[in-house]
């Protein structure tokens, strides 16, 4: 049983560092074009297929502790995507800040401002049973 541990292991990462990989190849050649593909999309593009993909990709998901629904760790996506530009300093801090308030005013579950466990519906609905 270990070493099939061991080898499903090894299988799972790998699987993770292509998907990983197939992710940062196909994102846009500048962080402010992530900014703008977030913003100012067409009326048929989706942007928060795009910011899914991104946030699994890069370990920024969490879920829902009631429902399971998934929700965007925005300024850990950020971060990463600043990270993934190599970015520094002051550059780095626009580009997560930037990209941080494009995500929040996207629409994807960005979870409950108050309880970062919760969706933003099971949030609201524990503050009214307080």
């Amino acid at each position: 049983m270990s070493l099939v541990d061991k080898e499903s292991l090894a299988d799972r990462e790998e699987i993770d560092a292509a998907y990983l990989a197939e992710v940062q190849g196909e994102l846009p050649e500048t962080w402010e074009d992530v900014v703008e593909i977030i913003e100012d999309h067409g009326k048929d593009a989706e942007p928060e297929h795009e910011i899914m993909r991104w946030a699994g990709a890069f370990d920024a998901l969490s879920e829902c502790a009631i429902c399971g629904t998934k929700i965007v760790q925005t300024d850990s996506l950020a971060e990463a995507l600043a990270d993934h530009y190599g970015l520094e300093g002051d550059e780095a801090d626009k580009a997560a800040q930037s990209i941080e308030s494009a995500v929040l005013n996207s629409g994807v579950e960005t979870g409950d401002f108050h309880n970062s466990s919760l969706c933003c519906y099971h949030g609201d609905v524990m503050r009214r049973d307080d």
